[in-house]
């Protein structure tokens, strides 16, 4: 993938510090287990709880379906969501 100065610029101001450094000795090969770690805790979407039942309200939506049937269907149930993206869900 090319590299994009604009793009850079923009991750270096709107993502964690813990973050990036973790991503760039990713990319350095540096590190393992722990590197991992400070790069999962640190990510917004570790801390955007909210993010899978919006994705899931939004494909039910786009698909002609009612999410509110499912969530009248699912009333007081636990629900385990597993991401399909780098992290585990």
């Amino acid at each position: 993938m090319a590299f994009h100065p604009g793009s850079f610029l923009h991750a270096v101001r709107s993502l964690p510090a813990p973050y990036l450094a973790a991503r760039a000795l990713g990319r350095l090969g540096v590190g393992g287990a722990w590197r991992r770690r400070v790069e999962f805790l640190s990510a917004r979407d570790a801390r955007v709880l909210c993010k899978a039942p919006d994705i899931l309200t939004r494909a039910m939506q786009t698909a002609g379906m009612d999410p509110g049937l499912l969530a009248r269907r699912l009333a007081g149930a636990r629900v385990a969501e597993i991401g399909c993206g780098r992290h585990i869900g």
